[in-house]
């Protein structure tokens, strides 16, 4: 490729502009972005495009300089938008350099990443080191990260020896099955007595990724049936007492009473020092709400991408449940660009396991119930959500009241509950036992407002107010024969009681 210096390379290439991109016009060489802040930048090229938008262009020769590339793009365009007022609308910017083996990972990942448009380019260069072409560069796509299918398998023992033995041979029929990235689970019940008929267990979850590389199925599907088919080929030679479904916030049932001895783990698990058991607990768990009734988030507008994916996260994981949904949506979407919010909600989707739960256990903790903090330069506003009863509602019969909303009734309930289905069908139980998802501001413990999603906006809320609105408990009390009767038609027995 000769000697010839970048200075030489970029000279030639700003009386050849159309080489880039045809309709640039030249604003000038090694340009000073004069600013206040005291940082030295002179961009290799500035141009304008066929449109009036202003584009960096910046040349990399060799291997060693082309890493400072990005760091020296980043500097010139917030030069450019900071002390000149250019908006990210109007900039471009353009990477040109002769290798890209050290560059392309990067380089990608800083495209995704800003808001401005960036493209990069090969120089392609003579034996004496002209201009002979300029290639576009295909970047990296954006490596999704391995996920957890939400079915989950369950085998059972009687001891943990036998378990072990089931678990090295399940290892060995994923491997059989095709299956590349799975998680075993080795649990072991705590304590003695009770009425826990198998004291050890496996629980296993799958990938959604074959080991030739081909997706088992769309993520978001509700197909079960190949998942089903695959592990019944890798348990084939697994000998277990029992074979049970598990999800995500099963699971996080089970962990109340069982603890994990140890994690055996496949694929892109296999690494212990990448993936903590901890970790892989997580991912079982679905702790980023899309396959559980749990989400937590801490996010802030000062960070664009993660608080872009924060929002869409929490719409989805709300969706049809209107009144949270909303009333979250407009407080987050007029904070500030300072602001950090904290949210936790539980919306398990499933009035009738909540009910079920209370009446075997004596407690709310299976209702819906959702705490948002933003913190705004030190000042603090406090959120809070819950299932509220309106005070009159009181149904009389468990199998009338499931077949207005599930055409096979208490049948078909078991059915959903294990697939954890039951979330399109949440929003109209609510409504047939006089339930509600509300949401209040709390101002020094008190409610000082109340969202109303039917007229769109805040409410004041005042202690007269508090009769509509009254907790979940007093539903329980003033309907014990009927959520007695909707336990007993409906119970589904779980390993973790």
């Amino acid at each position: 490729m000769g000697d010839r210096s970048e200075a030489a390379i970029r000279d030639e290439l700003a009386q050849n502009l159309g080489l880039i991109e045809p309709g640039l016009s030249l604003v000038g060489v090694e340009f000073h972005l004069k600013n206040a802040h005291g940082a030295r930048g002179f961009v290799d090229i500035l141009a304008r495009d066929s449109l009036g938008n202003l584009v960096i262009i910046e040349l990399k020769r060799s291997e060693s300089t082309s890493r400072q590339a990005i760091h020296e793009l980043f500097k010139y365009t917030m030069l450019v938008r900071a002390g000149h007022g250019i908006g990210v609308e109007r900039l471009r910017c353009f990477l040109l350099s002769t290798s890209w083996s050290e560059l392309l990972v990067p380089f990608s990942d800083f495209v995704r990443s800003v808001e401005f448009a960036a493209e990069a380019k090969r120089l392609v260069l003579d034996d004496a080191g002209r201009v002979t072409a300029i290639l576009p560069v295909p970047l990296v796509t954006d490596p999704a990260p391995v996920r957890l299918l939400p079915w989950h398998s369950i085998y059972l023992y009687d001891d943990a020896d036998t378990r072990s033995a089931g678990a090295l041979e399940l290892a060995n029929g994923m491997r059989r099955a095709g299956i590349s990235d799975y998680v075993l689970a080795l649990l072991d019940h705590r304590g003695e007595g009770g009425n826990v008929i198998h004291r050890s267990a496996i629980y296993a979850a799958v990938s959604m990724h074959f080991a030739d590389g081909r997706d088992l199925v769309p993520y978001t599907s509700p197909e079960y049936a190949e998942y089903d088919l695959l592990t019944y080929r890798a348990s084939l030679r697994v000998a277990a007492e029992s074979i049970e479904i598990g999800y995500p916030d099963k699971l996080r049932q089970i962990l109340r009473s069982w603890e994990v001895d140890r994690v055996v783990r496949g694929g892109h698990f296999s690494s212990d020092a990448l993936w903590s058991d901890n970790g892989l607990i997580s991912l079982m768990l679905s702790e980023d709400g899309e396959h559980s009734g749990w989400l937590e988030i801490l996010a802030s507008p000062r960070h664009p991408p993660g608080w872009k994916k924060s929002l869409a996260r929490i719409a989805q994981f709300l969706e049809g449940n209107r009144n949270w949904s909303r009333g979250i949506e407009e407080v987050l979407g007029n904070l500030e660009h300072t602001a950090t919010a904290s949210l936790e909600i539980f919306n398990p989707r499933d009035v009738i396991a909540a009910v079920g739960h209370a009446v075997r256990h004596e407690n709310t903790s299976a209702f819906p119930i959702l705490e948002l903090i933003v913190d705004t330069d030190g000042e603090t506003r406090i959120f809070k959500g819950f299932a509220c009863w309106d005070g009159t509602t009181r149904p009389a019969d468990p199998t009338e009241v499931l077949g207005r909303v599930l055409a096979g009734g208490a049948a078909e309930y078991g059915g959903l509950y294990h697939f954890d289905l039951m979330g399109s069908h949440d929003p109209a139980l609510m409504a047939y036992h006089g339930l509600s998802y509300e949401l209040f501001e709390v101002t020094d413990g008190t409610f000082t407002r109340r969202f109303d999603a039917v007229d769109g906006g805040w409410v004041e809320f005042d202690e007269g107010q508090h009769h509509l609105f009254r907790p979940t408990v007093e539903f329980l009390l003033a309907n014990q024969a009927y959520c007695r009767a909707l336990e007993a038609l409906t119970h589904v027995i779980e390993i973790s009681e």
